[in-house]
């Protein structure tokens, strides 16, 4: 499931069709909703699906995004897809604007149940990307779409934003654009790809250039940062790319083996900290791609990591531990494990508000013996 996230004192967190408010410093339940078939999961081959702001959580659900109030759980606005063959993708807020994709019905994951709903396949349907027709900005006063932009197939999980403008990969290949679904395990989705940026307020192209990255079988991210986007692609291995963020040039590239190859082990998303792209188990310098550690995070159980700037957060090798490794030093140093903590499946402990924030998230799981409770920790100066 989507990762929680945090605003003005307050998580949210998905459940099973559950969304839930959390109270950031002492726990606190504001309130519990419950909306049938929101849930969305294996979330490595998707997008983001919710964030918060001031007011609120914004969520994607079926052909709408749900705006809540974070007080209150009231739903204060609905935005709407009007084309009955699209739900909504991509959720994003900045420049008081609502931004969104539009991905064809069906195209999110929503299975839990058997082995198939674990999602650790290296090929097959397990691993099809979900994708998107368009991308756009609404204003969140009236609703209205400033703009849409729509030209390839958008690979959800590429979408990222900084510097005022809006980035990702899409393919320009004529039997991806004339597919009828949105999870899309076609090998033509590698071939025509285009990075993009457009301007947030107005959607204008701003650039584009075309790339030929290795195929992002198993995942395929990008994130911004510091003028910078690097795309990661995992197959046989990771495979990291760094572009300008202002032209789309690239910087550098380096690639270096899974640590383990189950467990989430080919599918671990990046962290970028200050200088610092941690991909487990390595550390690269942004600007120079200059390997600088090789032991960072190192885990075999399911799961990613998150990190703030000198500590990488992770479940840890006895399944149900939770682990903080010291990064100050650029290299992985001493390490502060609490049995029977863990994280979900996927990411459910973020740094937020000077604290790391654990809300449970790893309830209906088939492994056993932690305990079912929701943390905060602050540090201890």
């Amino acid at each position: 499931m989507p990762a929680p996230v945090m605003s003005s004192g307050k998580i949210f967190h998905q459940g099973f069709n559950r969304i839930i408010a959390i109270d950031s410093y002492n726990g606190f339940i504001y309130w519990s909703m419950e909306i049938p078939e929101i849930i969305r999961v294996n979330m490595p081959k998707d997008g983001s699906v919710m964030c918060a702001d001031a007011t609120g959580l914004f969520i994607g659900y079926k052909n709408t995004c749900l705006h809540i109030d974070g007080q209150s759980g009231q739903i204060l606005q609905m935005y709407e897809i009007d084309n009955p063959d699209y739900e909504w993708g991509y959720v994003a807020r900045a420049n008081n604007k609502l931004y969104g994709t539009a991905q064809y019905k069906g195209a999110h994951y929503n299975n839990i149940w058997g082995n198939s709903s674990w999602y650790e396949q290296k090929s097959g349907n397990q691993t099809y990307k979900v994708c998107s027709k368009e991308i756009f900005a609404c204003n969140t006063n009236t609703k209205t779409r400033v703009w849409t932009y729509s030209d390839g197939v958008i690979i959800n999980s590429t979408i990222t934003v900084g510097s005022n403008r809006i980035y990702f990969v899409e393919s320009r290949n004529p039997t991806v654009k004339n597919f009828d679904s949105g999870k899309i395990g076609l090998t033509e989705l590698w071939n025509d790809q285009y990075l993009v940026a457009l301007d947030l307020d107005t959607g204008a192209k701003l650039w584009e250039q075309a790339i030929n990255t290795e195929d992002g079988i198993d995942v395929f991210y990008m994130q911004y940062t510091d003028e910078k986007l690097f795309i990661t692609a995992s197959r046989d291995k990771y495979y990291v790319y760094a572009y300008n963020a202002r032209n789309g040039s690239a910087i550098w590239n380096a690639n270096h083996a899974w640590h383990h190859s189950d467990h989430s082990g080919h599918q671990q998303h990046p962290v970028i900290v200050g200088d610092k792209f941690y991909l487990v188990p390595n550390s690269y310098n942004i600007n120079s791609g200059t390997r600088t550690s090789n032991d960072i995070g190192v885990h075999n159980k399911c799961g990613t990591y998150s990190a703030c700037e000198n500590v990488v957060l992770y479940r840890g090798d006895a399944s149900i531990n939770m682990v903080m490794q010291d990064v100050s030093s650029g290299g992985g140093g001493g390490k502060s494990s609490w049995k029977w903590l863990r994280d979900s499946c996927w990411l459910s402990m973020i740094f937020g508000g000077q604290m790391i924030l654990a809300p449970e998230g790893a309830g209906g799981c088939s492994c056993n013996g932690w305990i079912n409770t929701s943390l905060g920790f602050v540090p201890e100066d």
